[in-house]
């Protein structure tokens, strides 16, 4: 606020101005001792003035202007340390941005690659379903006889050669289910008569296809199917299936104007399975006819 060389540069004018006062009034030089003194107290005061005024100049310089500006620096210093920080996150933002794009991109690359895996997984399955369900089929022409051969021949539907063997079982007992058991008997023929799976040789899938080729009027087939199943020791997890089996196989006969080897069939059926459902039904059967 105040420096010392404007304290100094005041005084100096204060003395002039003193100076030129004696002159005017003609005591400059004199040797009055009083009116010295009297000129000296009237000095005094301003120069008390001044004196605080130049300590009070000092202290504001040192005290109160030093520590602003340095305060003042410290914040700008702040400033610039904020601002190069800002600077920093938004680089690490883009970074991570990037580096999020990048992860994402890659993601729905596999998901593609993944997605071609799996396509091509299908294609070459199905295409060695087709494969094999040709060899099946030529198979089935040249050992199964003429029987089988002949009823293939005649029927126009032939397997899906896209799908595998356990999918075209399912396909089959749908078929079955819905009655278009032609449809079930020819699927049910390919997969019991393949030569190197014995997956589907089993007297359940046997029982299907007998029944399915009995259904379309392939009488002599289903009777060939039938054979299978009674052809397996007994067991208990198959008396079930021998016990459907000798009665579709008396069902059979009738159909072919065998009666006499009906009644055999029947009479099997309750000699080896006398508490079977299929042996109550023959004889509610019997004893309807009796009481008629």
């Amino acid at each position: 606020m105040f420096d010392r060389d404007q304290v100094h540069r005041t005084y100096g004018f204060f003395k002039v101005c003193v100076e030129q006062d004696d002159k005017s009034s003609g005591m400059k030089g004199t040797s009055n001792p009083a009116a010295k003194g009297e000129w000296k107290r009237k000095l005094k005061k301003p120069l008390k003035v001044l004196g605080v005024l130049l300590v009070l100049g000092m202290a504001w310089k040192f005290h109160v202007l030093g520590p602003l500006g340095t305060a003042a620096g410290k914040l700008g210093h702040l400033g610039s340390t904020v601002q190069e920080a800002g600077e920093s996150v938004q680089e690490k933002v883009e970074e991570l941005s990037d580096a999020v794009y990048v992860r994402e991109r890659l993601e729905l690359e596999n998901a593609q690659l993944r997605h071609w895996i799996e396509d091509e997984k299908f294609n070459c399955r199905t295409l060695a379903a087709e494969r094999k369900t040709k060899e099946i089929s030529m198979r089935l022409n040249e050992k199964t006889g003429a029987l089988v051969g002949r009823t293939l021949a005649s029927i126009d539907y032939r397997p899906p050669t896209h799908l595998l063997p356990n999918q075209l079982l399912t396909l089959a007992v749908s078929y079955f289910k819905a009655g278009e058991s032609e449809k079930s008997a020819v699927i049910m023929t390919f997969l019991t008569g393949q030569e190197e799976n014995d997956t589907y040789k089993t007297p359940k899938n046997y029982l299907l296809t007998g029944i399915s080729w009995y259904r379309v009027d392939h009488f002599n087939l289903a009777q060939s199917y039938f054979d299978k199943i009674l052809q397996e020791k007994p067991a208990k997890e198959l008396l079930g299936y021998q016990a459907q089996a000798r009665l579709w196989s008396a069902l059979v006969s009738k159909r072919l104007g065998q009666a006499s080897k009906s009644q055999e069939w029947l009479t099997k059926l309750l000699d080896h399975h006398p508490h079977s459902m299929e042996a109550a039904w023959v004889n509610r059967s019997i004893a309807g006819v009796t009481h008629e």
